[in-house]
């Protein structure tokens, strides 16, 4: 692999979040008494910044502390369980092992973020990890994430966001077909890759 440096969203793309998002959603909004989104509308807002993404969910009046009611479900469900994809923890391991610098950058919030790593097991690979609550959008993320880490580097990520980050700062780019985005949104990524096993081949040849 010419890449000495990996850097991954969360959502999407390492965390299978679809279900942990609606079930956590659908509790919250219903013991505050709000209408539940749809399925399909609670995943659409998923890779947006964590403040945009409660906002989202709630009606336009809705108070701030109903926001914090959101995130304290989403957090609470992440420390009972936070799903990976399959292939996922024992590629990053493998990574790990053979040198390579692993970074995360997302637009979730610390809390998030830290219950996500530690229930998953993924803290045990990564060298740097940022999220929105370092004070950048997910381009600062990965300029944040570059100073400490190796180039060259590869961006991965299922959102278009992702890809346009990594490509502001000139990485290769690569959108995850599994996640979140659709097809089209992932159009401007370098690669596109369906499985975990198809993106380790990918790497391994780049």
């Amino acid at each position: 692999m010419s890449f000495s440096t990996l850097l991954f969203d969360l959502d999407g793309t390492l965390l299978d979040s679809r279900r942990l998002a609606v079930e956590a959603a659908s509790a919250a909004l219903s013991r505050l008494g709000h209408p539940v989104p749809s399925e399909a509308r609670i995943v659409s807002l998923i890779g947006l910044p964590e403040e945009a993404y409660y906002r989202g969910l709630l009606p336009e009046d809705a108070p701030a502390e109903h926001v914090e009611v959101l995130r304290r479900e989403e957090i609470a469900c992440l420390e009972r369980e936070a799903p990976l994809f399959p292939g996922v923890l024992d590629w990053l391991s493998s990574l790990y092992s053979s040198g390579h610098r692993l970074g995360l950058v997302t637009n979730a919030g610390r809390g998030y973020m830290e219950a996500a790593l530690a229930s998953s097991g993924l803290d045990r690979y990564l060298h740097v990890a940022f999220c929105t609550d370092d004070g950048a959008d997910k381009a600062g993320l990965v300029k944040m994430a570059l100073r400490e880490l190796r180039k060259p580097a590869v961006m991965i990520g299922d959102r278009e966001a992702d890809w346009r980050a990594g490509k502001a700062h000139g990485l290769f780019t690569i959108g995850c077909l599994w996640g979140h985005g659709s097809g089209s949104e992932l159009d401007g990524a370098d690669a596109r890759v369906r499985t975990i096993q198809e993106l380790a081949h990918l790497c391994e040849h780049l």
